[in-house]
């Protein structure tokens, strides 16, 4: 069957995709389709050259197009029973979000101490409890410079740095 040459691209494209996806193996049907428009396209352009070539390229251009489809629709196909099974697997194996698990979690519980301590002030601070005093001090400053009261930064907080460091001079 080849299909009449003064039919536009849109019914080609149309009639291309119809017989390609009937068949199992549409990637060929699509392949040989785009051969024999192209077969065609040569046949009238030899015969007359009444077709410019920008319109010429654009078939072709829409031809392989229809090709790029065809290879990525089969792809995709054959990752289809790969991808359920894999997204069935990913689902099992998320860990649980309830209660019992958000409270055993590992991440520190806020608020702070009534009393200062060496645990918490390295805490404030981002140390160890056994930091040097230049450590403290760089700490300190870094600290303050993003929580400074004058650069919007909480008067509670600026005051707990401070004193976290106070405490961390004064126990060395």
């Amino acid at each position: 069957l080849v299909p009449h040459f003064r039919m536009s691209l849109q019914s080609v494209k149309i009639v291309c995709l119809r017989l390609a996806i009937i068949r199992h193996n549409f990637t060929t049907q699509i392949l040989k389709w785009y051969f024999r428009i192209i077969s065609l396209i040569k046949i009238k352009l030899t015969r007359e050259s009444s077709l410019p070539t920008h319109q010429s390229s654009s078939i072709i251009l829409a031809g392989l197009g229809l090709a790029a489809l065809g290879y990525g629709g089969r792809a995709l196909m054959r990752q289809m029973p790969n991808a359920a099974s894999k997204m069935q697997e990913a689902l099992q194996n998320l860990p649980k979000f309830d209660a019992e698990s958000m409270a055993n979690s590992k991440y520190y519980r806020g608020g702070f101490d009534a009393k200062m301590n060496k645990r918490e002030a390295s805490l404030i601070l981002g140390i160890s409890p056994s930091a040097s005093k230049i450590k403290i001090k760089d700490a300190h400053k870094k600290i303050m410079l993003l929580n400074h009261p004058d650069r919007g930064g909480s008067p509670y907080l600026a005051a707990k740095i401070n004193e976290a460091k106070d405490f961390m001079d004064n126990a060395k």
